[in-house]
């Protein structure tokens, strides 16, 4: 009875341990512009191009890519965009100022897990990204929900392992009594 009851929890634990990942991290491939450059002028669409497809939910603003503009005007026109790993929005290129941009972009993906994030890029006609505007690209996952959501299966993986450690040693002690 102990025996098969230590092959189902081996069998379980091996499971979790080797299977592959259904929640991996879906960060950004690439960006257009790209970040923290300087463009000479205005492009007519801002993109973030992902690791792996976003989900396209109809009738809501689930995916969104906003640019603004260094006096804070709204460059962004239209609804953002979904291609397969990409979303994409029009850019107003009456609004053509010198200046640092701001883009501010949230994606979903087949899991559920959204990623928002931001990056900067310039429009300079010396073709130079201000020093001093310089800022990381950030995401983020939603604080301690989030945390949990990205790293659910190593939390998974460390319980099936610890599982098998506290079986085998139970098993070893029924061994010996």
């Amino acid at each position: 009875m102990i025996r098969k009851a230590f092959a189902g929890v081996a069998l379980t634990t091996t499971l979790l341990v080797f299977a592959p990942s259904v929640s991996a991290h879906s960060g950004v491939v690439s960006t257009n512009p790209e970040y923290q450059t300087a463009v000479a002028e205005l492009p007519p669409t801002a993109s973030v191009t992902f690791g792996s497809p976003v989900t396209q939910v109809a009738g809501t603003a689930a995916n969104t890519l906003i640019v603004t503009a260094p006096d804070g005007a709204t460059v962004s026109i239209g609804e953002t965009s979904v291609d397969g790993a990409q979303i994409s929005i029009a850019l107003d290129q009456s609004i053509n100022q010198q200046g640092v941009y701001d883009v501010n972009y949230r994606a979903v993906f087949d899991d559920g897990h959204a990623v928002n994030g931001s990056f900067q890029f310039a429009v300079a006609a010396d073709g130079i990204f201000p020093k001093s505007s310089a800022n990381e690209t950030t995401e983020t996952h939603g604080g301690l929900s989030g945390f949990f959501h990205v790293h659910s299966t190593h939390i998974y993986q460390t319980i099936g392992v610890l599982v098998l450690i506290v079986t085998w040693a139970l098993y070893r002690r029924s061994q010996k009594s």
